[in-house]
């Protein structure tokens, strides 16, 4: 007989499927009724067992630490801006073997692509560079008036290719919207110092703030972070075990010591001890 015989007949078999229910709802009412539903009542607290020991493994944090894992957050596409050079991207490349960067800055309406040269990224180098680049395309501290462009072909081909990147983008990468919310308890990504080192750090932090898809994670010790949703892993703590620690709890009998109200009094043949 093969596995997918007996779910054939396990899904035909009426008191298996009342079985299946009741061990994921836990309610076992009028099982009495039933012989064969009786027997299996005998072991409920068994199976019960059973998805403890399941539950406490997957709220293992030494088991969560050392699994990787792969979220990705859906795109978030940018408008096109009003006007050229009102915004901007900036990145760095390299070091080169000559020991060169490149500093390229690209305007986010007309994607018209800036790059300087220089040998080191601090910011005494890189702001006399910005404020070339700025000066060139006629961007001072200034006020100006922003024209307003004729551009309605424009701004419907940039939405409907950025609509097609973000399309592919999140279907390769399998992207979901994260759910973590404040108060959750979370692993941090880490990255691998040496051969054991786990892919998420195994001290947990809990959620205090959400804004977009960055989230500031705190730990007990006060220090804090701040991420996208994509480096953390949820630790998730199973009714199961919660209700197993309370009962725990109310079982547990008082700890408080007995003491005897007798007089101590030492042996007579010491009397004459002197102290």
């Amino acid at each position: 007989m093969t596995i997918e015989e007996i779910a054939l007949e396990s899904k035909a078999d009426t008191n298996i499927q009342y079985v299946i229910k009741a061990v994921k709802s836990g309610s076992w009412e009028n099982s009495y009724d039933n012989k064969a539903l009786d027997t299996f009542f005998s072991f409920k607290e068994r199976i019960n067992d059973n998805k403890r020991v399941e539950d406490t493994c997957k709220a293992c944090i030494p088991c969560l630490a050392a699994t990787p894992k792969k979220t990705f957050e859906p795109l978030a596409m940018s408008d096109l801006p009003d006007a050229p050079w009102t915004y901007i991207s900036m990145d760095f490349c390299g070091p080169f073997p000559s020991g060169h960067f490149l500093m390229v800055i690209m305007d986010e309406y007309s994607r018209y692509p800036v790059v300087e040269t220089l040998t080191t990224i601090s910011a005494k180098a890189v702001i006399p560079l910005l404020d070339k680049v700025f000066s060139t395309n006629n961007k001072t501290k200034l006020p100006t008036i922003t024209p307003k462009y004729q551009d309605n072909e424009i701004r419907e081909t940039d939405k409907r290719k950025k609509d097609k990147m973000k399309n592919y983008a999140d279907t390769r990468r399998n992207a979901e919207p994260s759910d973590l919310k404040i108060g959750d308890t979370v692993l941090v990504r880490q990255d691998k110092q040496n051969k054991l080192s786990t892919p998420y750090n195994s001290n947990p932090y809990k959620i205090v703030e959400r804004n977009g898809t960055m989230l500031t994670a705190k730990r007990d010790d006060g220090h804090m972070i701040t991420r996208n949703s994509s480096f953390y892993k949820q630790v998730k703590i199973p009714p199961t075990i919660v209700n197993s620690e309370k009962e725990q709890e109310q079982e547990e009998p008082s700890t408080q010591l007995r003491t005897s109200g007798r007089m101590n009094k030492a042996p007579a043949y010491l009397k004459d001890y002197v102290k």
